[in-house]
């Protein structure tokens, strides 16, 4: 049985069965994950009679964005812990697809093999068995999990994780309500610079109309208000610090050239779930919203709707696709294509 379940981040445990009690042990102790809605997990007792279980621990561990390695000497010894799973998980990691931790349950020589260089858990690599206290080595396991998590993806905002050098390419289709009048253009977003000492990242991109790059002087895209903006800039400082829609506003002024200053913007949530979605031949398991927003002028006010899927597996903000209509305009976005650069 393949268990995944869309916008949360599945966990790959791989163990020697003569150590599945304390497996199981650190699996109960991270429930508060679980509760929160932010891990799923695998491991081979969720396999089905009549299931190929060889299958079944490749197909899973080719899903999983955390590969927990349960240290111990019967790991060591485990033909299939080290020459079957760990050889999948390191390539999957060099590949930048998943983040492996070693749990250390009992004392072995886990150092001097080719995962010996990765920061375990518990703190400091100190075995579960060494502490005097069973449960504060569990709570450590816990935290340090919710730690990697939140390095994966924060979706509070999700530019915290972004290297330089990583990209999406959207295709953005706009439709005048109006004049019926439809625009189609590709919008590349690369990450340029960040700073972790002043908490921001520098985004640039590049418009396309028909293969041709759009000079942001003449790059004048349909506003909300069914009137057009002069763009003032192809790139933006995006703050690392705070949420990333507390700071939606800034990034209306540093876009438009004539945003008035005045300019309130309220969002509201309207439903949320979870969803798979085909585009291009590629699979996104996504976690969508849905929203309500107001714009407002002075006494003059716009309000539209919008939905927004987003996968954990794709850079930048994670969009997959949007959706935006007010009584002027009807956008969608799709992506087209991403890649990442180095850390």
């Amino acid at each position: 049985m393949t268990n995944i379940e869309y916008g949360k981040i599945n966990l790959f445990y791989s163990y020697a069965h003569e150590d599945e009690s304390s497996c199981e042990e650190v699996m109960r102790s991270l429930e508060p994950l679980r509760a929160e809605g932010i891990v799923s997990e695998w491991y081979d007792r969720q396999i089905s009679p009549g299931e190929n279980w060889r299958i079944q621990i490749s197909d899973n561990l080719a899903r999983s964005k955390i590969v927990l390695l349960m240290i111990s000497p019967d790991f060591l010894a485990s033909d299939y812990c080290m020459g079957v799973e760990l050889k999948q998980a390191l390539e999957r990691h060099w590949e930048r697809q998943c983040r492996i931790v070693p749990i250390i349950l009992r004392s072995c020589p886990w150092t001097n093999t080719r995962f010996g260089s990765f920061q375990a858990l518990p703190r400091d690599g100190k075995p579960v068995t060494k502490w005097s206290n069973e449960a504060e080595a569990l709570s450590s396991i816990t935290e340090g999990i919710r730690a990697v998590c939140r390095d994966i993806v924060d979706w509070e905002n999700p530019y915290r994780r972004c290297s330089i050098g990583d990209w999406t390419e959207t295709e953005q289709t706009i439709l005048d309500k109006q004049s019926g009048q439809q625009v189609t253009i590709t919008l590349e977003l690369r990450v340029l610079a960040k700073s972790k000492k002043k908490k921001r990242a520098t985004v640039g991109f590049t418009a396309r109309r028909n293969g041709k790059i759009i000079p942001i002087s003449e790059f004048q895209p349909t506003g909300m208000a069914g009137g057009v903006f002069q763009m003032g800039t192809d790139r933006l400082q995006i703050p690392l610090d705070t949420p990333l829609e507390d700071n939606l506003g800034a990034f209306m002024r540093q876009l438009r050239a004539n945003m008035p200053r005045n300019v309130e913007i309220e969002k509201k949530e309207t439903g949320r779930g979870e969803q798979k979605i085909s585009i291009g031949g590629r699979q996104y398991y996504c976690a969508w919203s849905g929203y309500e927003i107001c714009i407002a002028v002075g006494l003059d006010r716009l309000v539209g709707t919008g939905k927004t899927w987003r996968c954990i597996d794709v850079p930048l903000d994670g969009n997959v696709k949007s959706e935006q209509e007010t009584p002027y305009l009807k956008t969608k976005t799709v992506l087209l294509d991403y890649g990442f650069g180095s850390h």
